[in-house]
Order: structure tokens, then C-alpha cells, then sequence
């Protein structure tokens, strides 16, 4: 589920058509970060602390979170 301040100002929405205009070859780079993201995380015994006390579960990192995140910064 997406922050009400992501859903607000519509930084998914924009992130998802930015997505879309990517040429193949930028979406495969980015995906291979997200797939690198994705298989440290579910190589881990232990689970980040963070997550553990705000019981927050992980989602699979997406080309779409790639673009919120620089969003954000």
C-alpha cells in the first residue's frame, strides 16, 4: 500500500507513464537493479530491523519504485 503523501501528489501515477517511455534497454538495466535489490533481501536470514518493528512486509522492488524513489530525492 502507497503513503497517502505518494498517492496525494500523484508521484506513483507520473512514475509508472516515465516507466512506460523507457527504451528497452533502460528497462532492462533498472530491472536488473531491481532484481538485484529483490534477491538480497530474500537471501537474508535475518530480516532488517526496520521492518521487523514497524511490521512492515516487504514488496518486490519494480522499475516503478525505482523512479518514486528518485522522485523523492
Amino acid at each position: 500500500m502507497l503513503p497517502n503523501h505518494i498517492r496525494t501528489l500523484g508521484i506513483h501515477r507520473v512514475a509508472k507513464e516515465i516507466t512506460k517511455k523507457f527504451k528497452p534497454e533502460a528497462l532492462s538495466i533498472v530491472q536488473a537493479y531491481c532484481d538485484g535489490i529483490n534477491f538480497y533481501y530474500h537471501s537474508l536470514k535475518l530480516k532488517p530491523l526496520e521492518f521487523v518493528i514497524s511490521g512492515v512486509t516487504f514488496e518486490n522492488f519494480t522499475p516503478v519504485d525505482v523512479i518514486v524513489n528518485e522522485r523523492l530525492l
